[in-house]
């Protein structure tokens, strides 16, 4: 089922790349014009360089939302949820995150939604050697159906 999902976190981050690539390209054109043309065309960009830098802000949006690449694993003891930010994780271990959740302990699990709705976090509460432990992973670009899967999966354990 999950691969007839067109808004599959796949497809979103296919898409994602494909925006980041023709923006890179575009902006790289409309740089050799500015920086090797004269006349009206160099005056154009100049005068519109504003307007030119607007969809720039894209990434900001999306970087606040967050853009993970998710992979869950399950087996009789626990359920592992790999999220790898796909810009940050390339400078830095802090953005790869492994939540593991133990099914032989009893767990609470919650969707929370923060930044205007547009951040989706799964947090889930498991108390293990006396301890709480509280776990929290963005989950924002998981499709309705990956997320109903990924909360079936965490439901079925309990």
């Amino acid at each position: 089922m999950r691969d007839k999902d067109i808004f599959s976190n796949k497809n979103k981050l296919f898409l994602i790349k494909i925006v980041y690539l023709t923006m890179l390209v575009s902006y790289f054109i409309l740089f050799v014009f500015l920086f090797f043309t004269n006349g009206s065309i160099r005056y154009f960009i100049q005068q519109n360089m504003l307007y030119i830098l607007i969809p720039l802000s894209l990434p900001l949006v999306l970087s606040l939302v967050g853009l993970n690449d998710f992979k869950i694993e399950k087996n009789a003891e626990h359920i592992k949820i790999y999220s790898n930010c796909i810009f940050m994780s390339n400078f830095s271990d802090n953005y790869s995150k492994v939540m593991i959740v133990n099914i032989n302990e009893p767990f609470q699990n919650d969707l929370k939604s923060s930044h205007f709705g547009l951040r989706k976090s799964l947090v889930v509460r498991q108390k293990i050697k006396n301890k709480s432990v509280k776990s929290k992973i963005n989950i924002s670009l998981l499709s309705r159906l990956e997320q109903e899967d990924l909360q079936q999966k965490l439901n079925i354990s309990k």
